[in-house]
């Protein structure tokens, strides 16, 4: 099964995040705020500043308003399903939210969790209501409002860093409970060279900048970025997500940012973790 997504399936997912936030946003609950980050919660990135982050709680949320489990606006149920076994495999993805162009939400999961479908619908909701960097999306904002989607490939360790291709690779750098992602098109747009894409990618584990040449893990994978006016990639410095970062702090992370559990996925965002932002 190829984990590129036709002309047909992105269209679909465009159109469920769109109609899930829509749920959401006019339900009356565009104002809950997560909870401080918990092990194998996910994590929130600055898109506009690659040495900041901040962590977001959806799961802690929805546990504290039971009512939202139970809320089309929160799950795929808003928007027709799909059998599409492509849109049903389980699949990475990021949802980036702009308002008039600038950025109002990016969150997601790096790994794959859930059906891809299923995934977006959760991490659109999440991008619009639990980026605690900004102001929850408001009902009258949805005319003005930008979708964009990162559906990722699986993750795969490198041998050697010269198998890394900057601007078609994303990058996990880990060592130790330590670990950062950034999405592919961070280098680009900063105009990075491989070296200094992989210092950032430590600094956002919260490691020492060349500590990818001291026994660092690397691993790679592609992101098919797609939004609603086709030109993705326009809103600053996209997809660049750390682990375990809090409230602004690129720290050293107190515990992994591997989910030890596919009911409690750890977000470390390039753009995102259930739920990191970019």
């Amino acid at each position: 099964m190829s984990e590129y997504l036709n002309e047909s399936q992105k269209t679909y997912l465009l159109h469920l995040a769109r109609e899930v936030i829509t749920a959401r946003l006019t339900s009356g609950r565009t104002g809950v705020r997560a909870k401080a980050p918990a092990p194998a919660d996910p994590i929130v990135t600055d898109a506009t500043n690659p040495t900041t982050a901040a962590a977001a709680n959806p799961a802690a949320a929805a546990a504290a308003n039971p009512a939202d489990a139970a809320n089309p606006a929160t799950t795929a149920a808003a928007y027709p399903p799909t059998a599409d076994p492509v849109l049903r495999a389980e699949r990475g993805a990021f949802v980036t939210l702009k308002v008039d162009g600038e950025l109002r939400g990016c969150i997601g999961y790096p790994l794959p969790y859930k059906p891809l479908a299923d995934t977006v619908a959760e991490m659109a909701v999440a991008a619009a209501t639990e980026d605690t960097r900004f102001e929850p999306i408001g009902a009258e904002e949805l005319p003005r409002l930008e979708i964009e989607i990162s559906a990722l490939t699986l993750p795969r360790p490198v041998s050697d860093v010269s198998e890394i291709v900057v601007g078609k690779h994303g990058i996990i750098v880990s060592k130790g409970r330590f670990s950062g992602l950034l999405l592919p098109q961070v280098p680009l747009e900063y105009g990075w060279d491989l070296d200094t894409y992989l210092g950032h990618g430590c600094r956002k584990a919260g490691l020492p900048k060349d500590e990818w040449k001291k026994g660092a893990q690397i691993k790679v994978f592609e992101a098919q970025v797609f939004s609603e006016s086709g030109e993705p990639g326009a809103h600053g410095t996209p997809g660049e997500h750390g682990a375990n970062g809090a409230n602004g702090e690129l720290g050293a992370p107190t515990t992994p940012t591997t989910p030890t559990t596919p009911t409690t996925p750890t977000t470390t965002t390039a753009r995102g973790a259930r739920g990191a932002k970019s």
